[in-house]
């Protein structure tokens, strides 16, 4: 059983590669040229380089796969012609060398940034796998057509699939530019701000929850067609979430929140500078919407069609990402 995993070297696709290696997969690894694939030289695993925007090197990539494990993307780039080359047309490319090929099942990873945040203040109501679309930036935007591409692809031409819709990822490993790296730099450096009283829900998923809810959806044939939240158990509130990487960090943090209304003060300020200058804003309408937003998952159906059972809690998650974060960058 060959499986070829899209984005071997990303923060996902590592432990995607170590846990399939591990359950006895052949694993292959689709690479660039210009990856870093010294993690993979003590696995027993196939490297083929290919690129997102070379269909050829895709279709030599698939050749006698089982499963294909789609994790590749762009997510922290400023430009959205980027987001839409890479998450766009790359994923395009990707589900076109799959047509009238023999893969048992195409899991693509996609993101709750395809919905946007809950559109209710209700914090009771969770994002779902029936939220309406209303992606609030460029990055969602991609991921929300992808995952239209990838509907449409699974109907016209039955090749099996499966979506996943992830919340922020973290663990031991994480990217330098994370989102979750950002957080604990900052409140390491007692920097960090909350936009807001903080009492909005943000879901977060553990690597190793990922990786369970992938594996049971390459499996599960009543998976096809489909999309799931994968996450960990609970959502929790942004200062939840701080307060609870400041006692990990052993930092204590006081006032750690800034108005809406004086966040949207300093963004104007920094318009009209920029207006003046080189200057690119840094925080923007869209970020403030996002950071106040509610992002909590409800993982129901996850947990009733897929049988994932998310066993790292929050708790022991932060403390793990934490002393790895305090080991490689204290």
């Amino acid at each position: 059983m060959k499986t070829l995993v899209i984005g071997a070297t990303g923060f996902i696709g590592k432990h995607l590669v170590k846990a399939l290696y591990g359950k006895g997969h052949d694993v292959r690894c689709a690479v660039r040229k210009s990856s870093n694939i010294e993690d993979f030289k003590r696995l027993n695993v196939e490297i083929c380089y290919a690129d997102l925007l070379d269909p050829y090197s895709l279709k030599k990539a698939i050749e006698e796969v089982n499963f294909i494990f789609h994790c590749a993307g762009e997510i922290y780039s400023n430009n959205p012609e980027e987001h839409e080359k890479i998450n766009v047309v790359g994923t395009k490319n990707v589900f076109d060398v799959c047509v009238n090929s023999r893969i048992d099942k195409i899991v693509y990873f996609s993101s709750i940034a395809a919905t946007g945040p809950s559109p209710s203040t209700n914090k009771s109501i969770l994002l779902n796998e029936n939220s309406p679309y209303h992606p609030i930036n460029a990055y969602g935007v991609s991921k929300y057509k992808a995952e239209i591409m990838a509907m449409e692809f699974f109907h016209k031409n039955k090749v099996p699939l499966v979506i996943l819709r992830l919340p922020v990822i973290y663990g031991p490993g994480i990217k330098e530019f994370s989102r979750v790296f950002l957080f604990l730099s900052m409140i390491r450096k007692k920097i960090y701000r909350v936009i807001g009283k903080g009492e909005n829900l943000m879901s977060l998923c553990y690597i190793d929850n990922l990786i369970q809810g992938a594996l049971l959806s390459a499996m599960e044939q009543k998976s096809t067609g489909k999309i799931f939240l994968i996450a960990d158990k609970h959502p929790y509130t942004i200062n939840e979430i701080v307060q609870l990487i400041a006692k990990e960090e052993k930092i204590q943090l006081n006032d750690f929140h800034i108005p809406i209304s004086l966040a949207h003060m300093i963004l104007l300020s920094m318009l009209i500078f920029s207006k003046f200058s080189n200057f690119q804003p840094y925080l923007t309408s869209n970020l403030i919407k996002e950071a106040t937003s509610n992002w909590g998952c409800d993982i129901t159906r996850a947990q009733k069609e897929l049988h994932y059972n998310p066993t790292i809690e929050f708790e022991e998650g932060v403390k793990k990402t934490v002393a790895w974060y305090m080991q490689h960058f204290n």
